[in-house]
């Protein structure tokens, strides 16, 4: 929503992001305004955190060399074979932000046997202040 969108709804009341940040939405006029504003925090955080496992496995497998050399019709089976793969099992993994997507990711990584080290803005406990 921009600045001439809200003055042009004057009735307006509630509005909803399906996405988590609303910052963009956050200009002075809405902030002083009576519209209330929600958004979808946390509601795609397992999708997000599958995805970051996914690219994760992808990259620590060589997968975007293998798919190169597919399309090029080459064998990359010595570049790609097992020596020189990363596993996640023990592999140190930092997650900055711990919110419902890091703390999604943290979850899978420690399940699957990394090291996980998390960073927040905030100590635990500590509130917007």
């Amino acid at each position: 929503m921009t600045r001439a969108q809200l003055a042009a709804a004057r009735r307006l009341q509630w509005l909803h992001s399906p996405a988590a940040g609303v910052g963009g939405m956050l200009f002075p006029e809405m902030v002083s305004s009576p519209v209330v504003v929600t958004n979808s925090r946390g509601m795609s955080a397992g999708t997000i955190a599958e995805h970051v496992l996914a690219v994760t496995l992808a990259l620590f497998r060589r997968l975007p060399h293998a798919v190169r050399s597919q399309a090029a019709r080459e064998w990359a089976q010595d570049a790609i074979g097992a020596e020189g793969n990363r596993l996640i099992a023990g592999a140190s993994v930092l997650v900055v932000g711990l919110g419902a997507i890091g703390g999604a990711v943290a979850h899978r990584m420690t399940l699957l046997g990394a090291r996980v080290t998390g960073l927040r803005r905030r100590a635990a406990g500590e509130t917007h202040g």
